[in-house]
């Protein structure tokens, strides 16, 4: 799963301005959490302790920002995420979908969480139908929380056991 995919490159720094802009409004310490590279590398080493990887390179996937291979329990972190101050919210969002699997092996399915999704992060799931649209309603949903990283870190205790 991606955390967002950019087909038009003449509007991917239209498209990255908006992301940090929506996540600010939603989150207004999410810019300044991304820049603690503490914060960062705690949910990595967290992660990894469930048996995922993070890699810190460039996703297989064009144009994704962050990316979870569910066959290899690897995840992909675009190192551009730092310079653009979203890589801790880009590495819970694939954290949930880490858990996400956790939850159901066979096919990525949403947790059930009962939060209620972010108005101002709605044009970033909308464009999914069906499940997908839940699953990525999730992630984008906890990457908003203030409490992000922990909260994730509780579904990772919760979930992959």
């Amino acid at each position: 799963m991606s955390l967002f995919k950019v087909r038009n490159k003449g509007l991917k720094n239209v498209f990255v301005h908006t992301l940090i802009m929506v996540l600010t409004i939603v989150n207004p310490s999410v810019t300044q959490t991304s820049l603690s590279s503490s914060e960062f590398e705690r949910l990595r080493q967290i992660v990894q302790k469930y048996g995922f990887s993070v890699i810190l390179k460039i996703p297989p996937q064009t144009g994704t920002y962050g990316m979870l291979d569910t066959k290899t329990r690897t995840i992909w972190i675009n190192p551009v995420v730092f310079e653009l101050r979203i890589a801790t919210p880009t590495l819970v969002h694939e954290t949930v979908h880490a858990v996400q699997q956790c939850a159901s092996p066979s096919q990525l399915k949403p947790l059930g969480l009962g939060l209620e999704y972010p108005k101002m992060a709605y044009p970033h799931f909308m464009r999914y139908t069906g499940d997908r649209r839940h699953i990525e309603a999730e992630a984008y949903t906890v990457q908003s929380r203030t409490d992000s990283v922990d909260y994730v870190i509780g579904l990772l205790a919760k979930y992959c056991r």
